[in-house]
């Protein structure tokens, strides 16, 4: 089976890259891979270390440096992240948290897509997903807090879930475990010292090789409540039985109405991811002992180092020139 996945990971990854060659050479001491296309450097370039530690990696357009490129000491500690356009360099960053964080700034300034069925009268249909197609999955945990996130009308997305639950409509299931295995009877805030600071998302992110992109659905989401200083789950609703609800919620950004389901739907948050599927079932706090475990971890579920559309290819990429 792996060898299926493989060799289907190679034919996208050559559709990918039509008419470009890929190029195997050593620089000194470095181990170098890079793509060129008409003589010019196009596509995922990589250096390595003789001990195979990666010393750096990005992406050229033209001949030009695009976008992240990460370089690493010969530990595999990160030293600094350098963004370009158009082989400009914009800024330095020195730590994946600094450069997520400001990434997410961004995005948050940057006015939500269009999609075609995004009125406000029509809840949007999503593509059903083929289990066949599917070739690579992940399951990721995110929390996303108010103040991150401007558009999210935490304590009216709160009540009108509440409300709706105390309606029969929608079901709440008890935070015991994220697997909806219990629904609750009733739910109520009694205490005057609770507080609404943000959410929990689980997701589940795959490759569609029907629609050759990566794609992700939320599972579920849990209202996250403060407490005398603590934070909790208070309950998990089932995301696909809640889309309506939310869909009746709107607000204002740059001028245009959009839905608090689009929001969430189409990944117009940001958030730190707290764990990733994981045989031992951890956390990522659980699973690091120190801060270069925590970036190493943080590193390899950085999903938004790349477009969606390159993060596959950049995995599949590095999978087959191990």
């Amino acid at each position: 089976m792996k060898q299926i996945i493989l060799s289907i990971c190679l034919l996208l990854t050559a559709t990918f890259y039509a008419q470009t060659v890929k190029v195997k050479t050593q620089v000194g001491d470095l181990a170098v891979v890079y793509h060129t296309n008409d003589q010019e450097l196009n596509g995922a370039y990589l250096a390595k270390y003789p001990n195979k530690n990666t010393k750096v990696q990005g992406y050229y357009e033209a001949n030009k440096r695009q976008g992240a490129w990460y370089f690493y000491a010969e530990d595999e500690a990160l030293m600094f992240i350098h963004v370009y356009a158009q082989g400009v360099l914009l800024k330095s960053y020195y730590s994946e948290a600094e450069y997520q964080k400001a990434m997410q700034e961004e995005m948050l300034k940057a006015p939500f897509p269009p999609h075609d069925n995004n009125s406000l009268n029509q809840l949007e249909k999503l593509p059903t997903v083929v289990e066949e197609n599917i070739i690579w999955t992940e399951r990721l945990w995110r929390t996303i807090e108010l103040k991150d996130n401007p558009a999210l009308l935490g304590n009216q997305i709160l009540q009108t879930l509440l409300d709706n639950v105390a309606k029969d409509s929608i079901t709440a299931y008890s935070a015991i475990d994220d697997e909806f295995t219990t629904p609750l009877e009733g739910l109520k805030l009694t205490e005057d010292t609770l507080e609404l600071v943000g959410f929990r998302i689980k997701e589940d992110w795959f490759y569609d090789t029907l629609q050759q992109q990566l794609n992700f659905r939320i599972v579920g989401i849990a209202p996250l409540l403060k407490n005398n200083n603590k934070t909790y789950e208070l309950c998990w609703f089932y995301y696909n039985e809640i889309r309506s609800v939310l869909h009746d919620l709107s607000y204002v950004k740059n001028g245009t109405q959009w839905s608090i389901d689009h929001f969430f739907t189409y990944y117009n948050y940001s958030g730190s991811i707290d764990k990733f599927s994981n045989k031992e079932d951890k956390s990522i706090a659980e699973m690091a002992s120190s801060k270069k475990e925590k970036q190493s971890l943080e590193d390899r579920i950085a999903i938004q180092r790349y477009t969606v559309e390159e993060i596959f290819m950049m995995e599949s990429f590095l999978k087959a020139n191990k």
